[in-house]
């Protein structure tokens, strides 16, 4: 039986073969390069990814710490911190164009995509505080203008930091606060953070002074401390006494508290984050008996009510001061 002949190769055919190789190398090439650029992103570049997006939908406050109490030799309160809550407003919220559009969109009935599209960033900021401003005025017994005057030129002066709009809130009050806001679709209200949008309910401390006994020269005072620049905003702190003496001592250390939040800004419950307690200042005891100090000032003013302006009792160690007594100029 006759064999076949050998038929030539069909030039098309190379021609093919040449096309799918080089496919081939390409492809292979291709997701060669991609496999070496998410294995660069993994080991490299991760870090700053999961930082990013850690920024993003986490937030931590700082959680204030108590100063250290100031007793007399017996034990009585001279100075000491009280719990109290605050009225803030968060200026940094103003930056945020896209929560102010979602904080608008219910009680605007507008999506906040397309309220970005319609209005610019003042425009937002000027429609979210005449709404916060005219509920805020009910609680604060302020006109509504005067508030929102306040929030819009400290924003002016600085893009962050926050208002203090009542420095001592009934506690139950800012509960009735945020309901109100919740009710007129202004946000929703973040358990952990204890914020509406921009209004904050916020736990502070407050200097008191308890003592009936005139002893100021001796403790001192916790204040702002003067400045030469009005638009500065400085911390409290020891200005006179033994709160400026020993202020390092009495301050304590904030603590934190991390929260999760989505894209809109809200706290998300499912996910607590962590939460670093803070730490009470040291206190201090005098030595100092201010029940003594009466008595002694007491008899003092019976004996010589024109007597020297100032003089101490002490023990027999001479570094221990009992009594301190001050006329007034």
């Amino acid at each position: 039986m006759p064999s076949k002949r050998p038929t030539p190769d069909d030039p098309s055919d190379a021609l093919l073969r040449h096309r799918a190789v080089a496919l081939a190398v390409a492809i292979t090439t291709t997701f060669g390069v991609l496999s070496w650029r998410l294995i660069h992103l993994q080991s490299s570049a991760a870090p700053k990814f999961a930082a990013q997006a850690a920024a993003r939908h986490s937030f931590t406050d700082e959680l204030p710490a108590p100063r250290g109490t100031i007793t007399d030799a017996r034990g009585v309160v001279l100075a000491r911190d009280e719990s109290v809550q605050q009225l803030v407003f968060d200026l940094g919220f103003l930056r945020e164009t896209r929560l102010l559009a979602y904080a608008l969109e219910d009680s605007e009935h507008i999506d906040s995509s397309k309220l970005l599209k319609l209005l610019s960033p003042d425009q937002l900021r000027s429609r979210y505080l005449q709404r916060v401003s005219a509920i805020l005025a009910e609680f604060l017994h302020r006109p509504a203008a005067d508030i929102e005057s306040e929030i819009s030129s400290r924003f002016a002066i600085r893009r962050s930091g926050e208002v203090v709009l009542e420095k001592r809130l009934d506690y139950g009050i800012g509960n009735l606060v945020w309901q109100k806001l919740e009710a007129a679709k202004l946000g929703r209200y973040q358990e952990l953070r204890r914020r509406i949008g921009g209004i904050v309910i916020k736990d502070y401390f407050e200097r008191t002074y308890p003592s009936p006994t005139p002893v100021d020269l001796i403790v001192g005072r916790f204040a702002v401390p003067p400045s030469q620049d009005p638009k500065a905003i400085l911390p409290p702190t020891g200005v006179s006494g033994i709160e400026k003496s020993f202020h390092a001592d009495l301050t304590g250390s904030p603590g934190s508290r991390t929260v999760e939040i989505d894209g809109h800004g809200d706290e998300l419950a499912a996910y607590r984050g962590s939460t670093t307690q803070p730490t009470e200042g040291r206190s201090i005891r005098l030595t100092i008996d201010t029940g003594l100090q009466e008595v002694v000032q007491q008899e003092i003013d019976n004996l010589s009510p024109d007597g020297p302006d100032a003089f101490s009792v002490k023990r027999m160690n001479p570094d221990a001061v009992i009594v301190a007594l001050f006329e007034p100029d």
